[in-house]
């Protein structure tokens, strides 16, 4: 790179040779410094251009030391080239100071180099550290004040165009449903017939695909907002029973049609219903105002005994669950009936998992003893 016209004895000196290892170990330094990564891609343009700078503008610098005189450029046109690469600061000092400057010391160019390239290296990067910290700081306040701009809504519409993974159309700016539970975004068509058309009491996120499947919940103020009264009613009146069904200290309200339910503890024997304002025995589970219990299972043996049809209706079904062909419900007890396909069966009452071989809940502590304990084995193929 650097040619020598009379080679003079002062090239081993050590003013000389630090000069000279002074540059080159800060152009080694950059392909193994880590904070290159931080940079961004402006500030990692004056790093790269002050240690990737072509071996003209590198005799340049070194030109400037003491030993300037000594040294002979046959290379010009590099020279020439790659002068803007090189920081804003270098840039600076030389049109301040001047190309050659003979006030220049060699400790004042030492000085220059050193602070150079701590400036590069350090003040760079932690000054676009702090431009991406004020950033994302700028971010989450934006966020967080759209946040509550549309807190007070019960629908968040979409503010850009979106193709429904429901019905594939592509639907405009504020024409879309955003789930404030997921951020999937779907049409207000679409939303709407998934709640009208749920059998279950837990609504999930329609959105699916062939790997994944969102298990998020449509909050109860979105679906109010999307469906008219009359459905928004059923959904509650729907929700509402599958939960009395699955609790076990359960009671529904023996009045025909009426809706009261409560869960109660061992120590209540009397059920007061909000909305029929009837008073239900918690022991006999019946309602007998005016007779205390005693009396009123005593009266309830005579028309059990003497009415024939629903004698033969309870033995018939005892005789089925004997048989095997029917089971009770290990959560609440009705009888079920196994039709055909797999083991795997739903009570449709509270709506637990049975498995027919082992007569218990498909899923939970005991249900790997119930399946062993009934001596099937898992057959190969």
């Amino acid at each position: 790179i650097i040619f020598w016209k009379n080679k003079p004895s002062t090239f081993l000196k050590e003013e000389g040779y630090t000069t000279r290892t002074t540059l080159i170990r800060a152009r080694e330094q950059y392909r193994n410094h880590t904070l290159m990564q931080e940079l961004e891609q402006e500030s990692a343009g004056d790093f790269i251009g002050f240690m990737r700078m072509e071996p003209g503008i590198f005799k340049e610098l070194c030109r400037e030391s003491p030993l300037a005189s000594q040294w002979h450029d046959n290379d010009t046109n590099n020279s020439r080239l790659s002068h803007n690469r090189l920081s804003t600061n270098l840039r600076h000092h030389r049109g301040k100071k001047g190309k050659g400057n003979p006030q220049k010391t060699y400790m004042q160019w030492q000085l220059f180099i050193k602070n150079e390239i701590y400036y590069l290296l350090y003040i760079i990067p932690k000054l676009a550290k702090l431009k991406r910290t004020r950033k994302e700081e700028e971010e989450s306040q934006h966020n967080f004040q759209q946040l509550l701009r549309t807190d007070h809504q019960n629908l968040v519409a979409n503010t850009d165009s979106f193709e429904c993974p429901i019905c594939f159309d592509r639907i405009t700016s504020g024409g879309g449903v955003i789930l404030r539970e997921c951020l999937h975004s779907f049409c207000r068509e679409c939303l709407k017939g998934a709640i009208i058309h749920n059998e279950e009491a837990y609504l999930k996120c329609p959105y699916h695909d062939d790997s994944y499947s969102c298990n998020a919940s449509l909050q109860d103020r979105e679906i109010k907002a999307l469906v008219p009264v009359e459905v928004y009613e059923r959904y509650l009146q729907k929700s509402l029973s599958t939960a009395e069904s699955q609790e076990i200290n359960s009671f529904h309200c023996k009045t025909p049609d009426c809706r009261g339910w409560c869960i109660y503890e061992d120590h209540v024997n009397f059920f007061n219903c909000p909305i029929c304002k009837k008073e239900n025995c918690l022991t006999c589970k019946a309602i007998h105002e005016g007779v205390n219990c005693k009396m009123y299972q005593d009266d309830l043996q005579s028309p059990a005994n003497n009415n024939a049809a629903a004698k033969r209706t309870k033995e018939m079904l005892y005789d089925m669950v004997n048989k095997g062909d029917a089971m009770h419900c290990p959560q609440c007890k009705v009888i079920l009936q196994k039709k055909d396909g797999c083991d795997w069966i739903k009570c449709s009452i509270c709506k637990t998992e049975i498995c027919w071989v082992t007569k218990g809940p498909r899923w939970g502590p005991d249900w790997w003893t119930n399946w062993f304990n009934t001596g099937y084995k898992w057959l190969p193929g």
